[in-house]
């Protein structure tokens, strides 16, 4: 079976978040199968990855489109029909308006359906017209949780067994790492101790102003730790930043922007809670993230985070400021249940990995290839 895969996201995104973030640890998911049957071709309209070492069944195929568009309906269908693929991939929402082969679209969520408000009104126009289309013209669905493809089925006429949820996997260089890393880490980014990490776009659907609130109150209960704030500028984030300073607690939130993957893992180590506090979510990696590294967990009780997080968290109301004030103060005094809580995410994260994910994903494929015979 011959796959295409669009990767042509990768070479927009200075930042790797989100739907890159996806792709990038899919396709390293995929070169650690040994695939005999099947040949996953990478789509993109310049080079994305500069070492093309790739196993035998992974070909990065560069189109070198010359027009600023037509990508998505002209050069991939296009591409599909010159490399006779069985089947093309669209991690990125983006379907074409005809195709020659069977297509398998990933939705991540439904934020801009569910939560407008949380959305810029551009993004929600185009994703009105694109998710319906890519439910039009899928051959398969995949989602990141079950709570996607319950909220899939909800909203649009979509047959139910053709939606298949795959977890995200989580990078193994999300783990517990050596005090002496950790605090390398900890000079570096000049970090204060101890601290209650966020890590995510700062923007309105991850409900910082709450978070921000709900640590005052936890701040005047005598919560002594900082609020590290970790991630891109998103939209509609000046609010977020100004706020500690009309709380006066400037001197206790910090904002640290963007921070590699260099040194995340090292920030979720030396943090001593993380937090999530988002109003919606299609999975949350963060939270995984977090689990990972052997931090415990506080997020929000939404579906997609309490299937993502289980038992190994936490889970508080998302509008609930004082709830979240109160899980601060609990962890913050409480070592044991940190202790248990910390254990319990380990043992969690254990069961996601990227290499199941492109295991699931694959299975995706052929089943989706069967049907289309």
């Amino acid at each position: 079976m011959r796959i295409g895969i669009d990767v042509d996201i990768l070479r927009l995104s200075n930042t790797y978040t989100g739907i890159p973030n996806y792709i990038r640890y899919l396709v390293e998911g995929l070169t650690k199968l040994e695939l005999r049957a099947q040949r996953v071709f990478l789509l993109s309209n310049h080079p994305v990855y500069a070492d093309d070492s790739f196993p035998l069944h992974i070909s990065q195929v560069v189109v070198r489109w010359p027009f600023k568009r037509g990508w998505n309906n002209f050069a991939l269908p296009w591409t599909a029909g010159r490399l006779k693929l069985n089947l093309l991939h669209l991690p990125a929402f983006n379907v074409p308006f005809y195709a020659t082969c069977p297509l398998v679209v990933t939705i991540h969520d439904l934020a801009y359906l569910i939560h407008p408000e949380c959305c810029q009104q551009q993004t929600v126009e185009y994703l009105s017209r694109k998710v319906p289309l890519a439910l039009k013209k899928a051959s398969a669905i995949i989602t990141p949780t079950a709570s996607v493809k319950k909220e899939i089925i909800e909203h649009f006429r979509f047959p139910v067994e053709r939606i298949f949820p795959v977890w995200h996997g989580v990078s193994p260089i999300f783990k517990v790492l050596p005090p002496d890393v950790v605090a390398k880490a900890r000079k570096v980014l000049a970090l204060p101790d101890p601290f209650i990490l966020f890590v995510s776009t700062v923007e309105p659907r991850k409900n910082l102003k709450r978070l921000i609130e709900a640590y005052g109150c936890a701040v005047a209960r005598g919560l002594g730790h900082f609020l590290v704030i970790v991630g891109a500028r998103g939209w509609l984030c000046e609010e977020i930043y100004e706020l500690p300073r009309k709380l006066g607690l400037e001197k206790r939130v910090l904002f640290l922007g963007y921070i590699s993957d260099e040194l995340l893992p090292a920030l979720y180590n030396a943090a001593d809670i993380f937090i999530y506090p988002s109003l919606y979510e299609g999975f949350g990696l963060p939270v995984l993230e977090a689990m990972a590294c052997g931090t415990p967990v506080i997020a929000s009780k939404i579906s997609s985070l309490s299937e993502v997080v289980g038992e190994a968290g936490i889970l508080v109301e998302p509008l609930d400021t004082n709830a979240m004030a109160s899980a601060m103060l609990f962890l913050a005094g409480n070592a044991d249940a940190k202790q248990k809580l910390a254990q319990k995410g380990l043992e969690r994260a254990i069961g996601f990995s990227w290499e199941k994910t492109a295991r699931e994903t694959v299975k995706v494929y052929e089943e989706t290839f069967k049907l289309a015979k």
